[in-house]
């Protein structure tokens, strides 16, 4: 009879540790990876525009030693549409103060969806006259 048991509750346990790590994948690798992949699209092709920063929330992910933020934009469009956009990015200490509530910073989005957005730095041009 604990045969019994001890079988039912090692698959129970199994059940268990498999839907846990089925939603890791789904909720947070998976998403990760496809934004990953769109935002390197829209930092190849996007427009360059000023967006303000109405959000930045720490997600409870981290990119190697990097906490993964959530970052809410309100930007405008070429064409005139006010539009708000999120993103998430692993961000380093110095960028958690440049990229805080409030600030200003410049993003790209795509022209097809604005929505699809991705972090923009402008190059430094060093060497002026």
């Amino acid at each position: 009879m604990w045969d019994v048991v001890n079988t039912g509750f090692k698959v129970f346990i199994g059940v268990v540790a498999f839907l846990s790590i089925a939603r890791f994948l789904y909720k947070d690798v998976i998403p990760y990876i496809k934004e990953g992949s769109i935002q390197s699209e829209v930092a190849r092709k996007g427009i360059a525009v000023d967006a303000y920063i109405l959000s930045a929330n720490q997600a409870t992910s981290w990119d190697g030693n990097m906490p993964v933020f959530i970052l809410t934009f309100k930007f405008t469009t070429q064409d005139g549409r006010e539009t708000q956009a999120s993103l998430r990015n692993g961000l380093t200490f110095k960028e958690i103060e440049k990229y805080s509530e409030g600030n200003w910073t410049t993003i790209k989005y795509d022209t097809q969806d604005p929505a699809r957005i991705s972090l923009y730095d402008k190059p430094i041009i060093l060497g002026g006259h």
